[in-house]
């Protein structure tokens, strides 16, 4: 009896690891984004985000480098769009009541794709 109760747990739990991402949230491939949201996502971090980190996104006066490895609340589509609307502490400050939910999209699918 416990050699069964322990064989489904190893098999709910082998299950359950099977649909989590591997590669910071793109859904196990790598990310791809759309060219005509990276071009409103562009023009988008022009008008928000450059005055903060630069207009190259390699950091400024105040915002860090947004070309970086990695992020400090993680470099996927989700942490980035929760960081763009919420803000963070230290100086992120919240643009949710500035854009649009398809604009986030768009600045975080043109932050995804710089190096």
């Amino acid at each position: 009896m416990k050699a069964m109760v322990l064989l489904l747990i190893v098999v709910f739990g082998l299950t359950a690891l099977a649909g989590c991402p591997s590669n910071g949230g793109h859904g196990g491939a790598p990310f791809k984004s759309d060219p005509r949201h990276v071009a409103m996502g562009k023009q988008l971090y022009a008008a928000y985000c450059a005055a903060c980190h630069g207009a190259t996104a390699t950091g400024g006066v105040v915002g860090p480098d947004l070309q970086a490895s990695r992020f400090k609340y993680g470099k996927n589509k989700t942490a980035i769009s929760q960081s763009i609307l919420k803000g963070r502490p230290g100086g992120m400050p919240a643009f949710e009541a500035h854009l649009k939910p398809d604009e986030v999209t768009y600045l975080a699918e043109y932050l995804l794709q710089l190096h």
